[in-house]
C-alpha cells in the first residue's frame, strides 16, 4: 500500500509541475524531451552495453568453467598418483618383504656352506695331523728299533766274542738279524 501512495504523490507532483509551466502539449515541455532523450540514449546503449556485459560475463564464465575442469582434472590426477603410489607402497612393501626373504636365505646358504667348509677343513686337517703322527711314530719306532737292534747286536758281538766259538756267532748274528727285520716290518 505504501508504494502505491509513493507513486500516486510522484505522478500528482508531475503532472502538477507539468501545469505549472503552462504548456500546451506534452512534447513542449523540455522534461519531456530530456526523458525521451534519457529512454533513447538507453535504448541505444543497452544493446551494445549488454553485448559488453554479456561478453565479459561469457569470459568469466569461462575462466570459471577452465578452473573448475583444472580443478577437475588436477583432482582426478591426484587420485590416478594416490593410486599409483599406493601401489608402489604396496609393492614396495612386498618387494622389502622379498629382498628380506632373499637376503635370508642366502644367509642361511653362505653360513651352512661356511660351516661344511670348515667341518671339510677340519677333517682334512685332522687326517693330515694323524697321518702326520702316523709317520712320526713309525720313524720313531724304526729310529728307536735301529738304535736297540745296534745296541743289542754290539752286546751280542761282544759277549759272544768272548765265550762264542765261529760258527755259534754266526748262527746268533743270523738270528739277531732276522728278530730285527721282524720288528721293522711290525713297526710299519
Amino acid at each position: 500500500m505504501g508504494e502505491n501512495e509513493n507513486i500516486e504523490q510522484t505522478t500528482a507532483s508531475i503532472e502538477t509541475d507539468s501545469h505549472a509551466h503552462n504548456y500546451d502539449h506534452f512534447y513542449q515541455d523540455p522534461a519531456f524531451w530530456v526523458g525521451l532523450s534519457f529512454v533513447i540514449v538507453v535504448v541505444c546503449l543497452a544493446k551494445p552495453l549488454y553485448k559488453i556485459a554479456q561478453t565479459l560475463l561469457d569470459k568469466r564464465i569461462k575462466a570459471i568453467k577452465d578452473t573448475l575442469k583444472e580443478a577437475k582434472q588436477l583432482e582426478l590426477d591426484s587420485k590416478r598418483l594416490l593410486q599409483e603410489y599406493e601401489a608402489k607402497m604396496a609393492n614396495l612393501e612386498q618387494e622389502v618383504k622379498d629382498i628380506l626373504d632373499k637376503s635370508k636365505k642366502e644367509i642361511d646358504f653362505i653360513k651352512s656352506k661356511n660351516i661344511k667348509d670348515l667341518e671339510d677343513e677340519l677333517k682334512r686337517k685332522k687326517q693330515d695331523n694323524e697321518y702326520f703322527i702316523s709317520n712320526l711314530k713309525k720313524q720313531a719306532q724304526k729310529e728307536i728299533t735301529e738304535i736297540i737292534s745296534k745296541k743289542v747286536i754290539s752286546a751280542i758281538k761282544n759277549t759272544a766274542a768272548e765265550d762264542l766259538e765261529d760258527k755259534d756267532y754266526d748262527k746268533l748274528i743270523d738270528a739277531a738279524i732276522k728278530n730285527v727285520e721282524n720288528l721293522g716290518k711290525k713297526a710299519k
